[in-house]
């Protein structure tokens, strides 16, 4: 070979048939650098040379080759200068022929691959030149091939790791079918992962969130003592239950990782374990390990194959636990229609009770159910029991639930709440003597309200204790709500009915006796044929829901919108209703000695929050009055409406002030509010006149006649614009009192 410095056609013959040789594989990116540097070092003269090639997207540039010792800062430089430029780089120091340092550009498809940088080379003529440009042309070339081929070879063996993997799922997928145990899925997941591995040992735990627990669930490979021990006391303190708490892959390589392996796998201590964390959508819900051979650990690619199998577990357990919730909704659902049927084809009581009770009895799997109606300021009424009897409460008597000492059944017809018991024997909410006497261990206490009413309550309990599904929870809701208002429907039923005929039996000759008359029948009739309907509806809303979360989450948006506009619109039908049921009672009062003010202030507490929604400050000045003989419930009602109608007519905040204050022969009880007012000649007190949007003028004149049936008069001021104050006077001495006169006028502020 001729020496460096020589010019001769010959020689660089020979330089570029080495570079060529480059291009041939199996040549890898490096050597083609580092070789194809050195040729070209060698060929112009230059002492020492570097190859820069840039990084991926966002990478920065990297030296791969350098020829002749470390390269220089200037070298260096010039390198990176060459490759932000995209051209060829020529520095040359003052009077000197031959460049202090060149850069070639190392040119791709899309821009340069990279530069070959000289530093100070002897040759620098136009042969030399023209033998560099052709040489770093050849190495880009060379380069982009070993980079083709690296790619190549990835792939081929991406597509053998996928072939192995796929041919492992589909044997997978078809030993898992007709499996309809979780047990079994586990374990047959376990097998065959071993198997395909080449390895002997391997554990599946499994648990819940809740219990913070995990037990032994499939198993291969392990020591007597331990399968026997975990499936005695589950396992609580090791490696597997940080994975479960944390939802991320950890693998053991000694006994400072995992003390327990000795233990596990019959004293082998150097064993690396892969903990594989099972997670679905609701979180982990257990660990699979697979123990390696001694003294080796899992690379990469194994690991994400186990969590590729471990994904695949979780989609098995998930298809059936769905088929069985599935089968068990489809049952639920069978029963909560015929539910309603047993009890929307009814009005009489004891059969709605029976059919409750007995259906409650069957869906929950409880050992009992009982029934108390009533509760709202007297001992509620034991109605109803299927299952063992209750000590020292007779169906068809009140039950003093509070002299029992029974905290748990007080306390949700209180709040009304539905109270979920798993031990009664440790919960502090429930009596633990008494529920001991009665043979309750875990229960279920849901409130029967219909309409904002207490109905009643409904006991589901359990003689053992047991940890109730959210899915029982719900569905006793559903139940306890569908019984709330066919219980409401008979009473009301029976109500009507009763004032129907005492209608029919006084012989009103007045017109407005008539038209009460002829609502009351359209009331009860609402009651029976569009309340049952509304409520059958809403059930079936209440199951449609339930489905929307297999659905995808645009889908679930759109569908519940739709379901959200039916029920507002159940919701306002349902209201109406319960309007025209009022009429029905108008002249049913249950007359007894009140205070006002008690009344006055627990209308105040129910209604201020509601205003408070609303942006609305409440006061108040509520002085002493005498006791007077009202109906209470009546009275209620009419100031709930007067206070509801105010907070409507601000709706953008103000003042709603309450007031009470007693005279010689009466006492007035007022509802003021700074809200639009009344406009002058509009008789609000006629039936279905009204000035809000959707009202059904129903409010008011009810309100009238029930103040007007207690001997007192309702009577208004207002001025639009300033707000209106409505006033109930009530004889304290018991005479009928004449109406006073509505007056619209200005008031000053």
């Amino acid at each position: 070979m001729a020496k460096p410095g020589d010019v001769g056609t010959a020689h660089e013959l020979e330089q570029l048939g080495e570079l060529i040789r480059l291009t041939m594989p199996p040549a890898a990116a490096g050597e083609v650098c580092e070789q194809g540097l050195a040729l070209v070092a060698r060929a112009l003269g230059a002492p020492c040379g570097v190859v820069i090639l840039k990084g991926g997207v966002g990478g920065a540039a990297e030296i791969v080759a350098a020829h002749g010792g470390e390269p220089g800062a200037e070298l260096a430089r010039l390198a990176e200068r060459t490759l932000e430029d995209g051209d060829e780089v020529v520095v040359r120091d003052a009077g000197a022929r031959n460049p202090a340092r060149l850069g070639l550009i190392l040119e791709g498809p899309d821009g340069p691959l990279g530069v070959l940088a000289l530093e100070r080379p002897a040759r620098w003529d136009p042969e030399a030149r023209a033998f560099a440009r052709t040489a770093a042309r050849v190495v880009a070339a060379a380069l982009r091939g070993a980079r083709q081929m690296d790619v190549r070879q990835r792939q081929v063996e991406e597509l053998a790791r996928r072939h192995y993997g796929l041919e492992t799922f589909r044997e997978l997928a078809v030993n898992l079918q007709g499996l309809d145990q979780e047990d079994e899925i586990l374990q047959t997941t376990l097998d065959l992962v071993l198997e395909k591995m080449g390895l002997s040992s391997g554990w599946i735990l499994w648990g819940t969130a809740e219990k913070r627990r995990l037990e032994l669930a499939a198993h291969r490979g392990l020591a007597d003592d331990f399968v026997r021990e975990s499936r005695e006391n589950g396992i609580d303190a090791c490696l597997c239950q940080d994975v479960f708490r944390s939802g991320k892959l950890q693998f053991a390589r000694n006994t400072t990782d995992c003390p327990r392996m000795p233990d596990i796998l019959c004293g082998r201590d150097s064993v690396a374990h892969a903990c594989i964390p099972l997670k679905f959508e609701r979180g982990v819900l257990g660990v699979m390990n697979i123990a390696n051979r001694t003294g080796q650990i899992f690379g990469a690619e194994e690991l994400q194959f186990l969590e590729a199998v471990g994904s695949q577990v979780c989609l098995a357990v998930d298809k059936l636990r769905t088929a069985r919730m599935e089968t068990r909704r489809n049952a639920e659902a069978r029963a909560l229609a015929a539910l309603a049927r047993a009890t929307g084809g009814s009005l009489e009581l004891d059969r709605v009770l029976s059919a409750v009770g007995d259906y409650a009895r069957d869906l929950l799997g409880v050992d009992r159910c009982a029934i108390f109606l009533g509760g709202e300021g007297s001992p509620p009424v034991f109605s109803f029991l299927t299952g063992p009897a209750l000590e020292g409460l007779e169906v068809g008597h009140p039950a003093d639930l509070e002299a029992m000492g029974s905290r748990g059944l007080v306390s949700a017809m209180r709040d009304r709440r539905t109270l979920v018991i798993s031990d009664a024997g440790s919960d502090p909410r429930v009596n633990a003597a008494l529920a001991r006497q009665w043979g309750v261990a875990s229960c279920l206490l849901v409130p029967l309200v219909a309409h904002d009413r207490l109905q009643g309550l409904l006991l589901a309990d359990r003689a053992r204790p047991s940890q109730w599904k959210q899915e029982e929870v719900d569905l006793a809701d559903a139940m306890a709500r569908q019984a709330a208002v066919a219980i409401e429907n008979a009473r009301l039923y029976r109500e009507a009915s009763d004032a129907l005929l005492r209608l029919q039996q006084a012989q009103y000759g007045m017109m407005r006796a008539e038209r009460l008359a002829a609502i009351g029948t359209l009331a009860s009739s609402l009651a029976h044929e569009v309340r049952n309907p509304l409520n059958s509806i809403n059930l079936q809303l209440v199951l449609l829901g339930r489905r929307l979360v297999r659905l995808d989450e645009r889908t679930q948006e759109e569908l519940s919108a739709i379901i959200a506009t039916a029920r507002h619109e159940i919701e306002r039908l349902d209201a109406l209703v319960e309007e025209f049921l009022s009429l029905s009672s108008l002249d049913s009062l249950a007359r007894a000695e009140n205070d006002p003010a008690d009344v006055l202030r627990e209308v105040q507490a129910l209604m201020e929050p509601v205003a408070r929604l609303k942006g609305i400050t409440v006061r108040s000045t509520i002085q002493p009055m005498p006791r007077v003989i009202l109906d209470r419930e009546k009275i209620k009602q009419v100031l709930i409406n007067l206070i509801r109608n105010a907070i409507e007519a601000m709706p953008d905040g103000g003042t709603l002030t309450l007031s009470g204050a007693a005279g010689k022969e009466a006492i007035v009880l007022s509802v003021a509010d700074t809200g639009v007012g009344i406009e002058p000649g509009l008789d609000i007190f006629d039936f279905f006149t009204t000035t809000k949007r959707g009202g059904t003028g129903l409010g008011l004149p009810i309100s009238r006649r029930i103040v007007e049936a207690h001997g007192g008069s309702l009577t208004y001021e207002s001025a639009p614009g300033e707000g209106a104050i409505f006033s109930v006077t009530l004889n304290t001495r018991g005479g009928d009192q004449a109406p006073a006169v509505n007056r619209i006028h200005a008031r000053t502020p």
